[in-house]
């Protein structure tokens, strides 16, 4: 039972943190995907904004994110996620 309202708390957690980040459908930018990055984590996570931004600002890496996030019917910021524990867990 615990383990049930456990699992509907986060997932209600991220549908807010969704609903919080920019439409990527049109205009998507490095900016706004760097924005939504830190909104996303409510500015508790200290990233590497200058590191993300370079990998990101790369024209085919926002278009390859938002490709991703329509195909599985996420958002850029969620497929960019799950790409870097994939590459991290794939380097070990």
């Amino acid at each position: 039972m615990k383990k049930d309202k456990d699992t509907e708390f986060h997932r209600k957690l991220k549908t807010e943190r969704l609903f919080r980040l920019n439409d990527y459908r049109k205009n998507y930018s490095v900016d706004l995907f760097i924005s939504d990055l830190i909104n996303y984590f409510d500015g508790g996570v200290d990233f590497n904004i200058d590191n993300i931004r370079k990998y990101v600002d790369n024209l085919t890496k926002i278009d390859e994110l938002i490709r991703l996030a329509k195909m599985n019917n996420s958002h850029p910021v969620i497929e960019f996620i799950q790409k870097l524990f994939k590459d991290l867990a794939a380097e070990k």
